[in-house]
């Protein structure tokens, strides 16, 4: 049920990215992919298909993004997926040098159940020894863009907020 629940989420996640984005101009909307690493306890690789335009002078690259990561020293022992939009927020007319980016999504978590459970009793009952929880991914980041042609380049980004992995520093590589 849970995994229902969350592919409901994320559908719903898609379709209000599209629905409510910025009206632009069509003729000048480019579009891109993104692969990133966070590295960490919880390491994970980022995926994500996107589009750029400029609005008033400022650019904004806003991202559909598929994350999957675990824990380094236990490889498996803890699982955290999810799926996020991703706006990056440049103050110049390019996307170059420093931004501020927001993100808003939903996380899947797996990790070894509790052995404390408030009350004496464990209210999900697993046999598996595991526990699985839907989070927000709700982050607020800064970052800085350096490009190595019109269409590719590096994006370096810190963040924290509301998510199963509370902050991460991205390195991700734009074409």
């Amino acid at each position: 049920m849970k995994k229902i629940l969350f592919l409901a989420l994320c559908a719903i996640l898609l379709f209000n990215s599209v629905l409510f984005c910025e009206e632009k101009d069509q003729s000048e909307q480019q579009h891109f992919h993104r692969i990133g690493i966070s590295p960490g306890y919880i390491t994970s690789l980022n995926l994500g298909l996107g589009s750029a335009y400029s609005i008033n002078n400022e650019f904004r690259e806003k991202f559909t993004m598929l994350h999957l990561g675990t824990n380094v020293n236990q490889a498996g022992d803890i699982i955290v997926a999810g799926l996020f939009v991703k706006t990056n927020y440049y103050k110049n007319d390019r996307p170059k040098g420093f931004f501020f980016n927001t993100s808003l999504g939903m996380d899947f978590i797996k990790f070894p159940a509790l052995d404390f459970y408030p009350g004496g009793v464990d209210i999900n009952n697993n046999t598996d020894g595991y526990q699985e929880l839907i989070l927000p991914n709700a982050r607020i980041g800064i970052g800085y863009a350096s490009k190595f042609s019109d269409t590719s380049g590096l994006e370096f980004n810190f963040e924290v907020g509301i998510t199963a992995v509370i902050m991460s520093l991205n390195v991700a590589y734009v074409f």
